[in-house]
């Protein structure tokens, strides 16, 4: 009952939005060919870029929060962000957070706790943000000692700590639906996989040196 109230809830909203011709979306950009989802292994680095997208206003700034599948949210710490120019001044230090939070999180996640949004550097003086596609951080995730699975990185749509983005007059937009990249976990090669393939290798160069000789 509840599940379906709080679609119910969301869907009215994005309604009201559309009438309005106002949206807003946030996208992950890991650099690959897929830039939503990436393959790693168990002690990797996460890099990431978080690109906003908005129309129907302007904007000051925005809040916003990550969440990971409850399975991989123990293994995983933001290790750096570099804001975007658009909205240069972060709201909170982020650094060294980890996802260990159930406030504000989505069932079956856990929450990172400070808000990685950012804001313009003086709104008293300096003129909102026009609709458009902007960066707005570039953000590194260590994995450590991760367990070999699929899991997701999502930013956050439940209350308090709902994604939003702030218009002129400080009306709250909702960022609904979350924005996720999906995490496949591999195992490592072990020290006798990388033998089998120095071996493997080994015989194609004696081969192809017979080849040419014969």
């Amino acid at each position: 009952m509840k599940k379906k109230l709080l679609v119910t809830i969301i869907s009215a909203v994005m309604s009201i939005g559309a009438v309005y011709g106002q949206s807003q979306s946030l996208a992950f950009n890991d650099g690959s060919g897929t830039p939503n989802s990436g393959t790693y292994n168990s002690t990797d680095i996460i890099t990431l870029d978080i690109n906003l997208t908005f129309s129907g206003y302007s904007s000051f700034g925005l809040s916003f929060w990550l969440e990971a599948s409850s399975g991989i949210a123990p293994f995983l710490q933001i290790t750096s962000i570099v804001y975007g120019t658009a909205f240069p001044d972060p709201t909170q230090n982020v650094i060294n957070a980890g996802f260990d939070r159930t406030q504000g999180a989505s069932p079956g996640f856990l929450s990172e706790g400070p808000d990685m949004g950012s804001t313009v550097q003086d709104p008293t003086t300096q003129p909102p943000i026009t609709p458009g596609t902007y960066l707005v951080a570039h953000i590194t995730i260590s994995l450590t000692n991760a367990p070999i699975s699929n899991f997701i990185i999502q930013s956050t749509i439940v209350n308090p700590h709902a994604s939003i983005v702030s218009d002129t007059k400080f009306n709250d937009h909702a960022i609904i639906p979350a924005a996720q990249y999906t995490v496949a976990i591999i195992p490592e090669p072990t020290p006798l996989a990388l033998i089998g393939v120095t071996v493997v290798a080994g015989v194609f160069v004696m081969r192809g040196r017979r080849i040419l000789k014969g």
